[in-house]
């Protein structure tokens, strides 16, 4: 069974105006399966996780080219990085004898350690590069009508034609977006994702940084996943499991740059202060942060005290996913007052900022905005609030704010 994803247009259109593209995100998200079902026929495909084309690829790329000619898909990437100078010059060879050179190499990687540091410096003004999560909602339960419509923050009259209730929304959030659980319900949520992290452990962590303890990195994530939707205080992370500061910002690094999680910087109208200043915790995939934090089943899940900060973790994965499925980065932060009010999410678009809030509620309110009464909204150019809720329908409360049902995020 294969599902459409919605960057899979976007992937197309950027190979008809760059000579490389190259798709990236967590493992067994998709990558390899979406590229080769659009593949033009006469791309040839080779993977790195062939170890004998790998060392190829790594000994005597010169070779390597002259057994795989472009157009090609080259799967995973990052096993062979040395690669990418071989690509610049073939590209900027075919570009110097006025051939066609768009769309000549697609690449896919799961590691993002040194492959972004390597394709920027190799490919600079060469590459498109893209970004795929698991399922968004909106992907695997989509009808067909809706297919054309523009992105969630594009068009908030998106006719609504199935809203998901609260136990429907918390089974989609137990069972995350990973295509093989999602797509096959057989799969056994715990068991996938207990085999997911050691494969993760092994394959990406340790064999890039080293851990040496994987019951210490494994609880640092059991730990972190605890703290999902709160401030990140790596300090206090480090106190906990008994290692150094630096460790902890490593390893949020590295969970950062293989698109386990996603760090939300607070907004400062000081684009340096974005930077210092302390930012937000989320997991990209919401089936990992439940196995990580030990929920099990929704009935226990809906009324637990991880129920609000996994629905807002949910909705700002699916908000990203939003963004990134159609090749576009995420213009997100949260704002937050000297006297420590909050407003969840900030979207920064040309025209001002649309301010979220995101509530486990059938009911919202305009004073879920309180942190803006006290902030210089002139300053702030605010154009629009939304709240995301369990309500059933959008739901206008003044002229500035909206009612929005989660589940209608696409």
């Amino acid at each position: 069974m294969y599902i459409n994803r919605l960057l899979a247009s976007y992937i197309l259109k950027a190979s008809r105006s760059f000579p490389v593209v190259l798709l990236t995100g967590p493992r067994q998200s998709g990558k390899t399966t979406l590229l080769r079902k659009i593949a033009r026929p006469d791309m040839g495909f080779v993977s790195l996780d062939d170890l004998v084309v790998r060392e190829l690829a790594i000994s005597d790329p010169k070779l390597f080219f002259q057994r795989f000619k472009p157009p090609l898909f080259i799967d995973e990437i990052q096993y062979a990085p040395n690669l990418l100078t071989y690509i610049k010059l073939l590209v900027d060879e075919r570009t110097t004898r006025l051939k066609p050179a768009n769309g000549l190499f697609w690449l896919s990687g799961s590691q993002n350690f040194t492959l972004m540091d390597n394709v920027s410096e190799s490919l600079a003004g060469r590459v498109a590069i893209m970004n795929l999560l698991g399922f968004s909602l909106y992907e695997y339960a989509r009808d067909s009508a809706s297919d054309k419509l523009k992105p969630f923050f594009m068009n908030k009259t998106k006719r609504i034609t199935r809203v998901l209730n609260m136990p429907e929304l918390f089974k989609v959030i137990l069972r995350g977006s990973m295509p093989k659980p999602v797509i096959d319900r057989r799969i056994d949520i715990e068991q996938y994702y207990s085999s997911y992290l050691q494969t993760y452990l092994e394959r990406d962590i340790r064999s890039q940084v080293g851990v040496r303890s994987s019951r210490t990195f494994e609880a640092f994530l059991r730990l972190l996943a605890a703290r999902s939707a709160q401030l990140l205080n790596m300090a206090s992370l480090a106190s906990e499991i008994g290692t150094a500061l630096n460790t902890v910002k490593s390893w949020i690094s590295l969970l950062e740059k293989t698109y386990q999680i996603y760090i939300l910087k607070p907004y400062h109208s000081n684009l340096n202060k974005r930077e210092i200043k302390t930012p937000k915790v989320y997991f990209l995939d919401t089936g990992l942060l439940c196995y990580l934090t030990y929920w099990r089943d929704y009935h226990s899940v809906c009324v637990g005290p991880m129920a609000g900060p996994l629905f807002e973790n949910w909705v700002i994965s699916e908000l990203i996913k939003s963004y990134w499925h159609r090749g576009k980065e995420a213009p997100f932060y949260f704002y937050r007052t000297r006297d420590g009010l909050e407003i969840d999410l900030f979207c920064v678009t040309g025209e001002g900022i649309i301010a979220s809030e995101i509530k486990l509620s059938a009911m919202a309110k305009v004073k879920s905005f309180k942190a803006l009464e006290t902030a210089k909204v002139g300053k702030l150019n605010i154009i629009e609030q939304w709240i995301f809720s369990l309500a059933q329908d959008i739901m206008p409360l003044d002229a500035k704010t909206t009612v929005f049902p989660a589940s209608s995020i696409y």
